[in-house]
């Protein structure tokens, strides 16, 4: 797949967004200096889609999400990055904007809760809460944009793991598939407790891992599958080849895996 470059926005436009993050990130529990800095260098560097400001209501945290448009065909895929990243990582949600919107599909990839470089995998349970917030704010801005579309959530890591909570939290009916990767990495304890459940889904999921991801992923993985499988006839569970947790050099072996899943939904 060939790589498109897009024309960045002009500086004032970075300038007036940025103001706009700058006074509106209060939020008790999140590092809000961090996630500024995340979203401002976003900005900086941004050269595919468009950035958007999310949120609930006036006294609502604004988070930002970055958009691609596209009328080739009626899928829109939500993003989830991982831990302390944001909506343009390099580790998989970068490259996957790329890749599935020059394969046809919308795309919308937000800023999820980060928390300080010291803080363990366990302390982001205390901002799940957040996170659903925004995983619905996302859905919902992807129903309202492009009512006929059908919505994929996507996630990698830690972000599978906030999905998998949105799930577990909400009607799944606005949502036509789940693809997470990597996903059991923040299950370190290896507890049964938090490997995925198929309880109450009836939800098409790709789970995507490495062949030498985390050891988290891996140990799971078997359990996972299992209860995958239950959901829907049309689950699968793809293990790359040679790739780590965050599939460097492995990203259109990916994208690829996740364009033939969904275009079979």
């Amino acid at each position: 797949m060939k790589r498109k470059k897009f024309l960045n926005k002009q500086f004032s436009s970075w300038v007036f967004l940025t103001v706009m993050l700058f006074t509106s990130l209060v939020a008790e529990s999140l590092d809000a200096d961090r996630e500024q800095r995340i979203a401002l260098q976003t900005l900086q560097t941004l050269f595919l889609g468009e950035p958007i400001w999310l949120k609930q209501d006036k006294s609502a945290q604004s988070f930002l999400g970055l958009v691609t448009t596209s009328n080739e065909n009626n899928y829109s895929i939500l993003m989830i990055h991982g831990t302390g990243q944001g909506p343009d990582t390099p580790y998989v949600i970068g490259p996957m904007r790329e890749l599935l919107s020059e394969d046809g599909f919308g795309t919308l990839s937000i800023q999820m809760p980060v928390l300080s470089d010291d803080e363990n995998y366990d302390n982001y349970i205390k901002v799940f809460t957040e996170s659903r917030r925004r995983v619905g704010q996302g859905v919902k801005f992807l129903r309202e944009t492009n009512p006929n579309s059908k919505i994929v959530i996507l996630g990698h890591s830690m972000g599978s793991t906030m999905l998998m909570d949105w799930l577990s939290n909400n009607d799944s009916a606005d949502v036509s598939g789940f693809v997470a990767i990597g996903l059991g990495s923040t299950n370190q304890k290896k507890l049964s407790s938090r490997v995925f459940s198929s309880r109450d889904l009836n939800l098409p999921i790709l789970d995507i891992l490495g062949e030498n991801d985390y050891d988290s992923v891996l140990w799971s993985a078997p359990l996972r599958k299992n209860a995958i499988l239950a959901t829907h006839k049309k689950s699968a569970q793809i293990v790359i080849e040679k790739a780590d947790h965050f599939f460097t050099s492995h990203e259109e072996t990916i994208a690829l895996s996740i364009i033939t899943w969904v275009k079979n939904l």
